[in-house]
């Protein structure tokens, strides 16, 4: 048997055994974030809208103006107000400060559920230079379990 034959065996093996499909390019897909304000004082508190642009078949685009909000003290995702009852968007800023986005899209049809990710360094309202109000965060990850 050739190498390459048995190598592409293995790979179609480990492949079929791995639910989790993975995305890496970005196709223009993009969180748009508005209204973003962060402040320190006794806590680290952030509010912000956010919507997602852009489409692949299993990414639709979220039309409508999402509002987020939480303190630096979260230490994972916290949900943003409702999208519909397949999607959702979460947000948190780490103690670093980079704003971590998810969106997730939940397709029972399709057995299967979508994560696309975003993330961006911050600065809040009360340190040197304060973050704009509005701006990008690219996607930078995409996952599927099927």
């Amino acid at each position: 048997m050739r190498t390459s034959t048995i190598l592409a065996a293995g790979l179609a093996t480990i492949a079929s055994a791995a639910p989790v499909l993975e995305e890496r390019q970005n196709n223009g897909n993009y969180f748009q974030v508005s209204n973003f304000v962060f402040g320190c004082t006794v806590t680290c508190d952030w509010s912000f809208d956010v919507q997602v642009v852009g489409k692949t078949e299993n990414h639709p685009a979220v039309n409508k103006v999402i509002s987020c909000s939480g303190t630096k003290e979260d230490t994972d995702f916290v949900e943003c107000s409702d999208v519909d009852e397949r999607r959702s968007i979460l947000a948190y800023i780490t103690p670093k400060n980079q704003l971590r986005l998810q969106y997730e899209v939940n397709q029972p049809a399709k057995g299967a559920r979508y994560n696309y990710y975003g993330h961006k360094k911050v600065n809040s309202q009360t340190s040197g230079e304060p973050q704009a109000s509005e701006f990008k965060v690219l996607e930078t990850r995409a996952t599927g379990v099927a």
